[in-house]
């Protein structure tokens, strides 16, 4: 079987890396893949052969069984450049809730036209797989029940890495005093994290490590200012391999207004961390209050119930037996291949 998956852009992003573990996986089954890109970004090394395209420039569709694109770009690709008789099935994989995440990005307005463009260029697509059941019940109302497929993210990480990491000291001399709670994520509304610095006056054991960069990090850095907690708050920016921080957690935090797929909670669950999380949909479809610590969306008084609930409890263990159970490489890559 010969399998092409089209991307924005080789960086060190969610869909990206959903793609690298689904091509490992892939390869080692004897499949023969090849990425295909746009933008000049190379972040993540792949198992599989890679080229740069334009975007005027069309592949042959025809040499493939299967043409797997991901994100806006290249489901407008496949749109634009399908040929009319293609004898590859074509299938995109929707990260998120289109006009949700687009709304987070940018503002309600954008986000109306560009959630109908993007779902117009998928019109030739033969399957859209979605994340999780509460996506699928999303999309409905605009695509076929039966050209809907839900396939549940996975995460291949090492946890034995030993490599010095930035941030290293600063972190460790913040835990000679408090519990650390660890946030990696994109700083964004959508991330919630905003929701955590509010939560700290209120968890005077605590410090918060956060992991990432994003056009809310100066907003969060006065906020911490505003609250008189910057001293227990360390903005590290954006780390290449930022898993490996979460071994100097003691919680880790995914307080997200919205989320496609909880890749950053799988790391933590390799980890075996105790994990505190908003009661959105998705979390409470994939994991339940014996795994993770739940709070009520946009309740601080809730968020820091839940931080001093996981900081005494012990479900590291739990979540890590439920992730690798239910969310395991095999499984992804094996749902995979039965949709091709």
């Amino acid at each position: 079987m010969k399998v092409a998956f089209i991307i924005p852009s080789l960086a060190n992003k969610g869909p990206v890396l959903v793609v690298k573990d689904l091509v490992s996986g892939l390869v080692k089954r004897g499949v023969q893949c090849k990425i295909y890109y746009f933008d000049d970004i190379r972040e993540v090394e792949f198992d599989a052969p890679i080229e740069r395209i334009k975007f005027t420039q069309r592949i042959d569709f025809n040499a493939y069984d299967v043409v797997h694109s991901h994100c806006i770009r290249p489901d407008a690709y496949v749109f634009l450049h399908k040929p009319k008789k293609c004898s590859a099935r074509c299938i995109s994989t929707s990260h998120n809730y289109m006009n949700v995440d687009l709304a987070y990005e940018y503002n309600a307005f954008i986000a109306f036209f560009a959630t109908r463009l993007w779902r117009f260029f998928l019109k030739k697509h033969d399957v859209l797989v979605v994340l999780s059941n509460d996506a699928k019940r999303y999309y409905q109302p605009w695509f076929p029940k039966k050209t809907i497929e839900v396939v549940y993210n996975s995460r291949k990480i090492n946890t034995e890495t030993t490599e010095n990491l930035n941030g290293e000291t600063e972190i460790l001399n913040l835990k000679k005093s408090f519990s650390i709670i660890g946030v990696n994520a994109l700083l964004t509304t959508r991330k919630g994290v905003d929701q955590l610095i509010d939560a700290l006056p209120f968890l005077p054991n605590h410090a918060l490590v956060i992991v990432g960069n994003g056009k809310e990090q100066m907003h969060l850095k006065r906020q911490a200012e505003k609250n008189g907690v910057a001293e227990r708050c360390l903005f590290l920016g954006y780390q290449k391999n930022a898993h490996q921080y979460l071994k100097f957690y003691d919680i880790f935090a995914m307080p997200s207004r919205a989320e496609g797929f909880p890749l950053a909670l799988l790391e933590a669950a390799h980890y075996k961390k105790n994990i505190v999380c908003s009661d959105i949909a998705i979390f409470q479809e994939i994991l339940t209050a014996d795994d993770v610590t739940f709070f009520e969306l946009n309740n601080i008084s809730s968020l820091t119930n839940a931080v001093n609930d996981a900081t005494n409890n012990d479900k590291g263990e739990r979540v890590f037996k439920t992730c690798s159970e239910k969310y395991a490489l095999d499984n992804f890559v094996n749902a995979y291949l039965r949709l091709y």
